[in-house]
């Protein structure tokens, strides 16, 4: 499992292609809950690991989750590409 580089980084266009052609697909949220409530991928939980992307990558991936990817520029990427945020309360962790 190679977590330190750029691999696991997927775009606005496969990110949404993923959660489309699988309805199961976990989307986690690792940001303040408070962030979480203003703009989330619908569905999404929140696992407030990390502000940081790729470090709650890494720990997802030790915690033995490595199928795990990363939406390279967050939220503001997601939204810019016209795909639709949501702004209701985000499921919650089953964690």
């Amino acid at each position: 499992m190679n977590t330190d580089d750029d691999s696991s980084n997927v775009d606005t266009t496969t990110a949404r292609a993923m959660v489309a052609s699988n309805p199961d697909a976990l989307v986690v949220d690792v940001r303040a809950p408070g962030e979480l409530e203003a703009a989330h991928i619908d569905g999404a939980i929140n696992l407030p690991l990390d502000r940081r992307a790729t470090q709650a990558h890494r720990r997802l991936c030790e915690a033995g989750l490595p199928d795990t990817v990363v939406l390279s520029g967050g939220m503001n990427a997601w939204i810019a590409s016209g795909a639709p945020p949501s702004s209701m309360r985000a499921r919650p962790s089953p964690l």
